[in-house]
């Protein structure tokens, strides 16, 4: 198991369907952006889940973008580490580590576009400094270095479609 992150396109919000919902009165977007349906009802529910297969939109999954963030253990050296660094003077993650990297399995977590923006600031925070200072071994960087760049084109991207990043 990893940490993956996703982000759900806005072709809901912005009505840009190819195939109508069968139920758009019921149509809405959950907090993390993924779309639902307001309904408990098994039939209109498995009607639902069929639509988001078709796909009803130019985008697999209903997802704009996604990635994963590494797996369980590497997940935890990223927080150790970034943890460690965190100590006076050196900068804090508290989006990094609070929201993101404090748990290499974690689901149903998302990042409003609030947080998103502050996790825009910790990671330009992040590219400033050098991995191998923050306490990153020499041969980590490289793969340390490519989810940071990952999640930071997901910053982007949530920010550009106004939708969270959903883990």
């Amino acid at each position: 198991m990893g940490l993956d992150a996703v982000i759900f396109c806005n072709c809901v919000e912005a009505k840009k369907l190819k195939v109508p919902h069968p139920f758009p009165s019921l149509l809405y977007a959950l907090k993390n952006g993924r779309p639902a349906i307001r309904s408990v009802d098994s039939a209109k529910i498995a009607k639902h889940v069929a639509w988001t297969e078709l796909p009803p939109c130019k985008h697999e999954d209903m997802m704009v973008d996604g990635c994963s963030l590494g797996a369980a253990g590497g997940v935890e050296v990223i927080y150790k580490v970034l943890s460690s660094a965190r100590k006076p003077p050196k900068t804090k993650f508290p989006i990094l580590l609070n929201k993101v990297f404090y748990s290499g399995t974690h689901c149903m977590d998302f990042l409003t576009l609030t947080q998103i923006r502050k996790l825009d600031v910790e990671m330009k925070q992040l590219r400033k400094l050098k991995l191998t200072d923050l306490g990153f071994a020499t041969s980590d960087v490289k793969w340390v270095t490519e989810i940071f760049g990952n999640l930071t084109r997901l910053v982007k991207v949530a920010q550009k479609v106004g939708k969270p990043i959903a883990f």
